[in-house]
């Protein structure tokens, strides 16, 4: 049964939730959300509960990591768990694209000193040009930024000292910015390391 007009667990977002879902053909006693931000994920039923117990930030950082997966492509359901599964223990995993225990997902969330390049990386991702202007709202840019929207205009003027970004003048409700040369050569570089580091 579906929920139209629910708010996604983590982001907040306005979404479709449904109870007791089925993928291939089999039903399964989880729900699924289907959110504008964080995708198609199915969560077990104390998913609320386990998120309480980690943390206030523990939605915010798992709606950055999905959010950073769909901006890479990864297409498909994901999986959130509140206890890890093995592989063919529950055969829901065989339907999913990715499945977590929720706090094996968290240790995936950017160090302070990789927020900026992550944020970097899924900036580039936005465009399909060098010079293309990125509009986004804020509530939409913490998620890509792995920012919290009370700080993001901090980190979005601190890109711009640091000659990553130019920030546009600010249209009604949404931020306007470009990525710099210098942004490009760093997100080269970037995805050279990640190459050899393979």
């Amino acid at each position: 049964m579906a929920t139209p007009n629910a708010n996604c667990s983590l982001c907040g977002a306005q979404s479709r939730i449904a109870s007791m879902i089925t993928l291939g053909g089999a039903t399964y006693d989880l729900s699924m959300c289907d959110c504008p931000n964080c995708g198609r994920y199915v969560f077990d039923l104390i998913l609320s509960e386990k998120l309480k117990e980690i943390g206030n930030d523990a939605p915010f950082r798992l709606a950055c990591l999905l959010r950073e997966r769909r901006l890479r492509k990864e297409k498909g359901v994901y999986g959130l768990f509140s206890t890890k599964i093995q592989p063919g223990e529950n055969t829901v995993d065989k339907h999913l694209a990715a499945w977590w225990e929720v706090e094996e997902l968290l240790s995936e969330f950017p160090q302070p000193t990789e927020i900026i390049d992550r944020a970097l990386c899924n900036l580039s991702r936005l465009v399909n040009h060098p010079m293309e202007t990125i509009e986004r709202s804020q509530p939409e840019l913490q998620f890509i930024m792995f920012c919290p929207e009370r700080h993001l205009v901090n980190q979005l003027h601190y890109m711009q000292q640091m000659g990553l970004i130019h920030l546009s003048a600010e249209a009604y409700d949404s931020v306007l910015l470009t990525l710099s040369p210098q942004a490009r050569n760093q997100i080269q570089l970037l995805a050279t390391r990640r190459s050899d580091s393979k």
